[in-house]
């Protein structure tokens, strides 16, 4: 209910100067869902440090300086990555980002396997997924405009064709 005046006050805590995140809750209220991150960690524990690298963008406040230095998420993203890269480009600006110390929100996990790994979906369902807007973050092209930026060109290879390989024998990748 006070989601966004806490965020307000938590900004004011540090200057305004830094990204304020607000984790989010299941239905049941009992597993954080979506937080920050470090490398591939999601932060659950909200109790002790909680400066990430990069977050979900369920719930985040961009104070008005960062937002002058680090600008709008990148239009190149259509549904997902885009806040994972804003994060990882504000990190590397030198502007931290924090976790508030509760959940702020209620929203719960996507499906578990995404459509495109799933070897019990026909492979042009299977494609047309990994190609779609909602494709859980998978999608190649914007995957591999993501891995480059952020983990250098060999990555973004090996991920642009280990996705494709997802697709085309989802039964190996379990």
């Amino acid at each position: 209910e006070d989601c966004i005046i806490k965020l307000l006050e938590e900004s004011n805590n540090y200057d305004d100067k830094s990204i304020i995140i607000g984790a989010t809750l299941d239905s049941d209220k009992q597993k954080i869902t979506y937080s920050g991150w470090n490398g591939h960690h999601m932060l659950r524990d909200l109790t002790g440090e909680r400066k990430v690298d990069h977050f979900n963008g369920n719930i985040v406040l961009i104070p008005r300086e960062v937002y002058e230095k680090i600008g709008k998420n990148d239009p190149y993203y259509r549904h997902a990555l885009g806040d994972f890269d804003y994060g990882l480009r504000a990190t590397k600006a030198g502007i931290n980002s924090i976790v508030y110390r509760q959940a702020l929100g209620i929203c719960d996990e996507h499906e578990t396997i995404p459509k495109w790994k799933n070897s019990n979906l026909p492979l042009i369902q299977r494609w047309k997924a990994l190609y779609s807007v909602g494709g859980n973050g998978a999608n190649p092209n914007e995957f591999f405009y993501y891995q480059h930026r952020h983990r250098g060109i060999a990555t973004a290879c090996l991920t642009y064709l280990s996705n494709h390989l997802h697709v085309l024998f989802p039964k190996f990748w379990k």
